[in-house]
């Protein structure tokens, strides 16, 4: 399961041990020196429609220094503010004069974001349009060193998401984030993205008040060290036509791939900051030739998506992936053609970790085939982000299927399947592809 990482930081400042300064005070010196600066900086006109009163602070993805966000007189966060980059001091870095023009605002499902925004140089002395199109930035100027994904049409360019929505429980309300990374060029002051994205919300913290420093409503989103295609659902289905449905066997198992490998009770891995992932591998064979294809469920752009954020999806071939545990059960030919009905029909789901991970998509087509459905322990994630992730919700893992699989081969029990625990980690075997 690719994961997610769902986190809003409390900042955490460097404290001066000799003269033991307090908490508070470094805070205020922090708020002091982002005052200062902007006054140098800002014109006049601009320094006046400052509201202080909105000032929230997060660490970067890569933690090696501070977004400071700080809204204006009479505008909302959403639409106009200026962003900075510090050291854990308040020492600015870099900063921008931020204006959001949203084109339109699409319906929560859709997920998409059209309009453009406008950034200045604290004395607008410079100023870049950024148009935005389907959540994308467009090609232009200030994005033409950014990484273009291979095989993309001309003229456009697969980059990050600059918004993405994330769902309340209230299915016709959500909330706006923007990529604080990309309105700075996807670089930086302190250097590049490798590793993750920072995205705050449209409207900021949640928190006001004078001369005081709050947290920021972020998320962080970790880059995918993988980024393997999406699969042609339909040309890898219409390969098991090729074999005769007469005296033909058919097979279905379901993997998973824990985190941590020697410790599958781990979670989560802080070296790879991953959940692990789960499959499944559809097989038929008969009249001496077979078809093995392996499926995986991903966020599309690659992304360890953070909890209650729905992202676009991708199904990719699994072909040699490693697993820790599987669970193998054969089917007949109506079993197995319900499992292909269900992998088309769920295809297309948006990725969500918390609702609809990689789990929820491999036990969905192993158990529309199964006689005997299987439930697995469901793991508690994190799924506040603001101010700190502690609340959590019950969520299908691939560490929740591991442990069933477990319990089913330490009981002997077939009533779901030949289990396995290859010992350390085992490897699935080759996908036979497409068929046109």
């Amino acid at each position: 399961m690719v994961v997610i990482t769902a986190i809003v930081f409390l900042f955490s400042c460097k404290k001066d041990v000799e003269s033991a300064t307090s908490y508070l005070s470094s805070e205020q010196q922090f708020f002091n020196n982002i005052q200062k600066e902007l006054k140098d900086s800002l014109p006049a006109s601009d320094y006046k429609k400052v509201n202080f009163t909105q000032l929230f602070k997060s660490k970067n993805a890569q933690g090696d220094y501070y977004y400071v966000r700080i809204g204006l007189l009479n505008k909302s966060m959403a639409t106009d503010f200026i962003l900075l980059q510090t050291d854990n001091v308040g020492n600015v870095l870099s900063g921008k004069l931020i204006h959001v023009d949203a084109g339109k605002r699409n319906q929560p499902k859709d997920k998409k974001f059209d309009g453009r925004f406008t950034i200045s140089s604290l004395n607008r002395q410079h100023t870049t349009i950024k148009e935005v199109a389907g959540g994308k930035w467009k090609v232009g100027g200030a994005t033409a060193s950014m990484p273009e994904t291979s095989g993309s049409p001309a003229g456009e360019q697969e980059l990050p998401e600059v918004v993405v929505v994330s769902y309340t429980h209230d299915v016709e309300s959500g909330m706006t984030w923007y990529w604080y990374d990309g309105l700075y060029d996807s670089g930086g002051a302190a250097g590049g993205n490798s590793g993750g994205y920072t995205y705050g919300a449209a409207g900021g913290g949640n928190t006001t008040g004078a001369n005081t420093v709050h947290d920021d409503n972020t998320i962080i989103i970790e880059t995918e060290s993988t980024a393997n295609p999406a699969i042609d659902v339909s040309g890898y289905i219409k390969c098991f036509s090729t074999i005769a449905d007469a005296n033909a066997t058919y097979q279905i198992a379901i993997f998973s791939d824990v985190p941590v490998n020697s410790e599958p009770s781990f979670m989560f891995d802080a070296g790879t900051v991953s959940l692990g992932h789960s499959f499944v591998q559809l097989k038929k064979w008969g009249g001496g030739q077979s078809v093995q294809q392996n499926f995986g469920f991903y966020p599309e752009y690659g992304w360890k998506a953070p909890a209650n954020v729905s992202i676009d999806s991708k199904v990719v071939d699994n072909a040699g992936h490693e697993f820790n545990a599987s669970l193998t059960i054969n089917v007949n030919a109506s079993q197995f053609q319900a499992a292909l009905n269900k992998i088309q029909a769920i295809a297309g789901y948006d990725y969500n970790i918390t609702t609809w991970n990689c789990t929820d998509f491999a036990l969905s087509v192993f158990n529309a085939a199964s006689p005997a459905p299987l439930s697995i322990p469901r793991i508690a994630i994190p799924t506040s982000t603001y101010p700190m992730p502690t609340t959590v919700a019950y969520s299908n893992t691939p560490q929740g299927l591991y442990e069933k699989v477990q319990s089913l081969q330490a009981s002997q029990n077939t009533t779901y399947g030949t289990a396995d625990i290859p010992g350390v980690c085992g490897y699935v075997g080759s996908s036979h592809g497409s068929c046109n």
